[in-house]
């Protein structure tokens, strides 16, 4: 027989107790000290929080803290509450970079440490694994990963059992492996064309089912010799089984499309089994973000292969920068972006559009949420609300198109994209370096945090769904609104839709579910089911 534990009815309780988050935008939480020096700035930064106990860790590159020159891959663990485990230094680690490493990674694993993953001066890539507790299961130095190989953008993802995959690159390959959570290593796939002048680049890994992995990447075909710049790309998904054998055939998302400048794709799961994958693609007069999709099986699901563009393409107007989340009750794409003018780029409005699995723009053209003027905001991020009534844009905002000092500011809004509220996180004006994506909303609150490039810190700030902050954000009231009475959809811990929504039905471990309370409202709420 299976019950559900009253878990994390505790672990809420906890965290409303003792929260520590400040509510002074004035006065964001320290985080540690980044030890930086006029040539050493941090950047880099990456964050994400475990969905079971609430940490969050933090990852960032900035001065060796052990050499005199060069850089290193930083950890720090926080508390739900915001307190730093790791002491005001965090955890640096002993590999060294004497230039910004061109790609790094971090995934938290099921059994809730941290694995930093990571190309260095050897030309090798690593991952190193960090108990919560500040240990290293598989030793400091780590796993070597691809037998020597893969000398830049690493890429790592959790597996559902303790270990993770892992994703390297060298020019033309790619290299896919499976590391156990003990740290012992699986085969390594490599990803090629088999012609000198096709190279496999910019992959990006999702979770598929029974702990296989779904492969999305570039083919480039270079006539000019600069690799990514001036070049015909496509994309392809491909999935694989732990063993490094391939397990789906090569589907084709994005058809043959000439690039006159270097993006690349990225991807987010559905919350179904399958992804999202979105780039920018320009001209030499026009410029827009293009959305695909595959699902559970690593089928392309919206069948023009060019892609669904964001926003109708005009002559006078290019949209660049896109941010995405996706609503974890419609599972659409919700993807934040800037129109600016074609000619000059001196005039910008920010755009929100919601996409749906098979291409349907709900918005149309998109929902035009600020006017900016010539002035854009330094960063931004999107991140829906978990119980799918709305999203917050938070942003770095500058006083001046000329300005790199900015403020930390969120604003957040329904599912009609009216306004439900603004808040300041951070009104202290300097140069930061920014993360590439924020927590987003776990137990209510989500967690931004950045590098303070005038005194050397690393801070950060809660906001609640409510857009509250501190001890003031009220992370516990999606969770305190009735019991369920209809359960509409089970979720495991990494975001994967269960086939059943019969609890009974479901293996030992954690999930979410997602339900109506009596009165009508949907909730989300984590729960642990347990054999007797």
């Amino acid at each position: 027989m299976k019950k559900l534990s009253l878990l994390f009815l505790a672990m809420v309780a906890a965290f409303a107790l003792q929260a520590q988050w400040t509510n002074d935008p004035a006065n964001n939480n320290f985080i540690a000290s980044a030890l930086q020096t006029d040539t050493t700035v941090a950047g880099g930064i990456h964050l994400e929080t475990d969905l079971v106990t609430g940490d969050t860790y933090v990852m960032w590159n900035a001065g060796h803290l052990h050499t005199s020159s060069g850089y290193a891959v930083h950890l720090q663990r926080l508390t739900a509450d915001g307190t730093p485990q790791w002491g005001a230094d965090a955890i640096c680690m002993p590999h060294h970079f004497d230039s910004w490493s061109q790609g790094r990674e971090m995934a938290i694993t099921t059994d809730h440490a941290v694995v930093s993953c990571f190309a260095t001066i050897d030309d090798h890539t690593y991952a190193v694994k960090v108990n919560p507790d500040g240990t290293f299961p598989w030793g400091e130095q780590g796993v070597t990963l691809f037998d020597g190989r893969g000398q830049s953008r690493a890429e790592v993802i959790a597996g559902n059992d303790g270990g993770c995959w892992t994703l390297g690159f060298t020019r033309p390959q790619l290299f896919l492996q499976y590391v156990n959570a003990d740290g012992t290593t699986n085969p390594t796939a490599v990803i090629e064309t088999g012609n000198d002048s096709i190279y496999c680049a910019f992959g990006k890994l999702t979770l598929g089912n029974d702990n296989n992995v779904f492969l999305t990447y570039e083919t480039i075909y270079d006539t000019t010799n600069t690799f990514d710049t001036k070049a015909d790309k496509q994309i392809f998904v491909r999935g694989y089984a732990t063993d490094g054998t391939q397990i789906t055939p090569d589907v084709k998302l994005m058809g043959t499309q000439h690039f006159e400048i270097a993006y690349f794709h990225r991807v987010i799961p559905d919350g179904l089994g399958g992804a999202y994958a979105y780039l920018s693609r320009s001209d030499e007069l026009t410029g827009n973000i293009y959305v695909y999709h595959y699902d559970v099986n690593g089928n392309n699901t919206i069948s023009d292969t060019l892609g669904i563009p964001v926003h109708d393409l005009d002559q006078d107007s290019i949209y660049v920068a896109p941010r995405v989340t996706v609503d974890p009750v419609s599972h659409d794409l919700l993807i934040g972006y800037y129109q600016t003018d074609a000619a000059f780029q001196r005039s910008y409005v920010y755009f929100v559009n919601r996409i749906t699995t098979t291409g349907e723009k709900v918005w149309g053209n998109g929902r035009k949420i600020s006017d900016l003027g010539s002035n854009p905001w330094w960063s931004h991020y999107v991140n829906a609300f978990e119980d799918g009534s709305g999203f917050s844009v938070t942003y770095c905002k500058t006083p001046s198109n000329t300005s790199i000092l900015s403020t930390v500011e969120a604003m957040g809004l329904d599912m009609n994209c009216n306004v439900l509220w603004n808040t300041q996180l951070s009104s202290s004006r300097y140069y930061r370096s920014s993360p590439d994506r924020l927590t987003g909303f776990h137990n209510g609150q989500n967690i931004i945090v950045w590098a303070n490039n005038d005194d050397g810190n690393i801070y950060g700030q809660n906001i609640g769904w409510n857009g509250t902050m501190g001890q003031n954000a009220d992370v516990e009231e999606i969770y305190e609104d009735g019991e369920i009475i209809n359960i509409e959809r089970i979720f495991n811990v990494n975001g994967q839709l269960m086939q059943s929504t019969n609890l009974n039905e479901l293996n030992t471990g954690v999930y979410i579910i997602q339900g109506t309370t009596e009165s009508g409202k949907m909730v989300n709420k984590k729960t642990v089911v347990v054999n007797e």
